[in-house]
């Protein structure tokens, strides 16, 4: 088994963005949660630690997130979080690579022969499907256009 890496511009422009994406949510329903913590809904640090579970499995980011619960004198909590910079940083280093896997020798095909390989198997996937045909629906033909026959 041989592991040829190879990194894409276009994933690692796509990963950037969904990153962002999921980032900025996760940034909307923590500072909501900070917002209402201490009120009529998140009233204790249990509930307020339960919804960052939510938020951290919702939006995955349980590996970036830092969160903190305090609680004043009189017993009111409150929340802080922030996003760990070097774990994003981290993240965004390999966005982009990823891992072939072949069979094929070194003598067989060269890394650059497994990766045109790689990218023709989508020709013929589309190959199959139109040999397979199309979807298996009846068409319908319009005739006219009015909603009662003349």
């Amino acid at each position: 088994m041989r592991r040829i890496l190879v990194h894409s511009t276009g994933n690692a422009k796509g990963q950037q963005r969904a990153r962002d994406k999921r980032l900025a949510k996760a940034r909307e329903d923590l500072d909501k949660l900070q917002h209402s913590a201490g009120g009529r809904y998140y009233n204790t640090a249990e509930k307020i630690a339960a919804r960052i579970g939510v938020i951290t499995k919702t939006r995955r980011v349980s590996g970036c997130l830092h969160t903190e619960i305090t609680t004043d004198d009189s017993g009111r909590p409150a929340l802080s979080w922030h996003f760990d910079e070097d774990v994003l940083q981290a993240e965004a280093a390999v966005d982009g690579w990823y891992a072939l896997l072949t069979t094929l020798a070194p003598e067989q095909a060269d890394p650059s022969e497994v990766l045109r390989r790689h990218k023709g198997q989508g020709a013929v996937e589309r190959r199959y499907g139109d040999f397979k045909g199309p979807l298996a629906v009846t068409p319908i033909f319009v005739q006219e256009n009015s909603a009662s026959p003349h």
